[in-house]
């Protein structure tokens, strides 16, 4: 039975002759699954997985190169014909569940990393922002005309294959866009100039396209509505005038539009749209793109769960929503709104701590569903024992724990020692404006009620309580107990107040506002801004100190605009490089990373350390020294702290081993 309160999402839409079964697409996305350029198996379970859990149209190929001078060894190589039978596979894998299949097709010009062994760089002008590969060259006409051809032979090659159609991309300042900006290309051949010498290059590559495939393979032509920077010249009035002269062109079927771009960190940030960005950050394109075209429109930008999915469709802001991350994060999400069971979509966080990790090379993940990338992982079997299992922690990892234990069919008890479940998160979700942190152990709490886990909350254990459940029967242990944060020792015998993060978090630690503090911040993530900015915040005179070379050196690169433009914004003062060297005098001592001399100490009446942590560890050595022969996984920051997605997947893993 459709629910009646997503009906507009889950409508079908017809797109070129081909019926999508609802509005719900997967946007094109980096997941650097392929090896070299070439299709892996990894990558064709990802977007599998999103059309078995019912999505109508998917766009598969994110940044998928047509040509070698412009490609990326995580991303599919459309140029090679190596990848044939590969992307065949996909596409009867794929649309064998119904779904809608294209694949984008770029040339990312200097946004791209060469596979070559000496790889150059090309781009519309000379001097158009180079990167660690040198200054790029000019494209001359012949070389122009190799790149049509490029983006010609991978649509026929994508048609061949059993792919319903391609989608041209110009977003991210990819080199369609390149050639549109006034800035960037600087040309005084017929690809340069007026505005309409700029778009021909564009316009090109869809005659390129559309020669080589058949009328009814569907074209898709993505861009941005708003750079969301001056590097690139074009507003998102000229965005729009230009949409509307593309237009015009024939074999265009659909209009995919969001926001940013790629010449700059914030820009860049912005093409996937950061917690910092209000939800539904691009919907007000989607309906400016709608009055203005002739084709559909689909728009995307934090459309992070149904409810507003369903809003775009159901106002006019376009005819299909991209909820690509919300899609990572439950793949299941279309197929659970048809069976009337929204409340049991896993929602998407949107912390960008696994998706983005692509922009450093990494393959992509999810902090909340670890089966991204490792598609196995959520078919996991009932349990053909089912055991007595207690659970001792209710932060993430040990929620998650339980979460897929009772699924399976044991019996699980949860024991938390304080109030409520959540863990670090629900404390973390008060600092820096971040309450939707909150929403996925909202979820997981709900989980537990569904399945009948047992929580006792207030419940803090000790050896001999576990020693006493273990007589009683307890077959296996999950250890969640998380980790506490510590003064360094280094910091003894200090003349001033110091304490950790956590405790000016929640608000055990004394401030006295005009009083002169130091933040060090030993791991550079972004603990150390956010309680920089909240001691600034309270009237405090704040010095960052970090041994990285930022404040925010391991933080995910997409998340950093925001803090370094508060930071900046700030009375705060940054001292990088700056490593922790003891106390004397009464004072903090610090050296210079680099040189290993002395900076002279200053007088402080707050120091707040922060990224010290250890893990709690009492009842699992005691365990291993009584109980050896128990089952006993020990998960999250009890096994050693770290990220939010590490926590989930270790209670993951451990509820499926169990």
């Amino acid at each position: 039975m459709m629910s009646t309160s997503h009906e507009s999402l889950l409508s079908p839409f017809t797109l070129a002759g081909r019926t999508l079964k609802n509005r719900i697409a997967l946007t094109a996305h980096g997941d650097k699954l392929a090896r070299d350029g070439r299709i892996t198996e990894r990558l064709i379970g990802h977007y599998e997985r999103r059309a078995a859990g019912g999505a109508g149209l998917i766009v598969a190929g994110g940044s998928a190169s047509v040509h070698p001078d412009a490609a990326n060894p995580g991303m599919i190589a459309l140029w090679n014909p190596e990848n044939e039978p590969l992307l065949a596979d996909l596409a009867d894998r794929v649309t064998g569940h119904g779904a809608v299949l294209l694949c984008q097709a770029s040339h990312r010009s200097i946004r791209e990393s060469p596979m070559g062994r000496d790889p150059w760089l090309v781009a519309p002008s000379h001097g158009a922002a180079g990167g660690g590969y040198g200054a790029p060259d000019e494209l001359g006409e012949f070389q122009i005309q190799d790149v049509l051809r490029a983006y010609a032979a991978a649509a026929r090659r994508l048609h061949r294959c059993g792919f319903d159609g391609i989608e041209v991309t110009a977003f991210g300042s990819h080199l369609i866009e390149m050639f549109w900006s006034p800035v960037l290309n600087r040309r005084t051949d017929r690809y340069g100039g007026s505005p309409d010498n700029r778009l021909r290059f564009g316009r090109e590559v869809l005659d390129a396209v559309a020669s080589a495939v058949p009328d009814d393979f569907v074209v898709s032509f993505r861009m941005s509505g708003d750079a969301l920077s001056t590097a690139t010249g074009l507003s998102p009035a000229d965005l729009l005038d230009i949409a509307g002269v593309m237009s015009g062109h024939p074999r265009i079927d659909l209009f995919s539009v969001s926001g940013g771009s790629g010449m700059t960190a914030r820009g860049h940030a912005a093409t996937v749209p950061t917690e910092a960005m209000s939800p539904a950050c691009y919907n007000h394109l989607g309906r400016a793109f709608r009055q203005r075209v002739g084709q559909p429109v689909l728009v995307a930008g934090r459309v992070l769960d149904a409810d507003l999915g369903e809003r775009t469709i159901s106002s006019g802001d376009a005819d299909l929503v991209g909820m690509t991350r919300a899609l990572i994060a439950d793949p299941d999400l279309p197929a659970r709104l048809a069976a009337g069971a929204a409340d049991r979509v896993r929602p998407c966080i949107a912390i960008n701590e696994g998706c983005r990790r692509v922009v450093v090379g990494h393959a992509l993940a999810c902090t909340v569903n670890p089966s991204v990338g490792e598609e196995g992982l959520d078919a996991f079997a009932a349990a053909t024992a089912p055991r007595r299992i207690v659970v001792v922690g209710a932060g993430p990892a040990g929620l998650e724990a339980a979460r897929i234990a009772a699924t399976r069919g044991h019996a699980v008890t949860i024991h938390e020692r304080t109030g409520r479940l959540g863990g670090q998160v629900r404390l973390a979700s008060t600092v820096g404006n971040r309450p939707h942190l909150a929403r996925h152990v909202d979820w997981l709490e709900g989980e537990m009620n569904r399945l009948g886990v047992e929580t006792r909350l207030e419940s803090e254990l000790s050896p001999a309580d576990v020693d006493r459940f273990v007589a009683d029967g307890a077959e296996a242990l999950v250890i969640a107990t998380g980790s506490t944060a510590f003064v360094p020792p280094e910091a003894a015998g200090l003349d001033c107040p110091s304490v950790t993060e956590f405790e000016l978090f929640d608000g055990t630690a004394e401030l006295r506002a005009g009083a002169r503090a130091l933040v060090y911040d030993a791991e550079g993530h972004r603990r150390g801004a956010d309680a920089a900015l909240l001691l600034a915040d309270r009237g405090l005179t704040v010095t960052l100190a970090t041994p990285h070379e930022s404040p925010l050196s391991h933080l995910e690169p997409p998340n950093r605009p925001e803090l370094e433009q508060l930071l900046r914004a700030s009375t705060v003062r940054i001292l990088p490089d700056q490593q922790l060297a003891g106390a004397g005098d009464g004072r903090l001592l610090l050296r210079d990373a680099w040189t290993e001399e002395p900076i002279e100490p200053e007088a402080y009446q707050l120091v707040v350390f922060v990224g010290y942590r250890r893990p709690l560890g009492e009842l699992h050595r005691h365990l291993s020294a009584t109980a050896p022969e128990l089952p006993v996984h020990v998960v999250g920051d009890a096994k050693a702290p770290r990220l939010l997605r590490n926590a989930i997947s270790d209670g993951v893993r451990a509820g499926i081993a169990l």
